[in-house]
């Protein structure tokens, strides 16, 4: 695990016990703590505002989450699997 991903996941504990005050549906990102810290990290890099509830990741926008999870696809970002189907992952894996 590298220090980057380390951070992210201390970043997460860190505010597990902290609500955001947005109001609204909120897109969650899936998978481990260390997957969900480089989903928010995906999103900071493609300037995608993020914030926290429950120590998980969350984006306020449909289109938002589609950009995030298909840029994690598309370069095979750790926790990218968990935005596929099973056919689709195999699809992708060549089996």
């Amino acid at each position: 695990m590298n220090m980057s991903v380390s951070s992210g996941v201390v970043d997460l504990l860190a505010n597990a016990n902290k609500r955001s005050s947005f109001v609204g549906r909120k897109y969650f990102f899936e998978g481990d703590l260390s997957q969900m810290s480089e989903a928010k990290r995906v999103a900071t890099k493609l300037g995608i505002q993020t914030a926290t509830e429950g120590g998980i990741p969350f984006v306020m926008s449909n289109e938002d989450f589609e950009k995030v999870t298909h840029y994690m696809i598309d370069n095979q970002i750790e926790g990218w699997w968990h935005y596929v189907s099973h056919e689709e992952f195999l699809k992708i894996m060549g089996e």
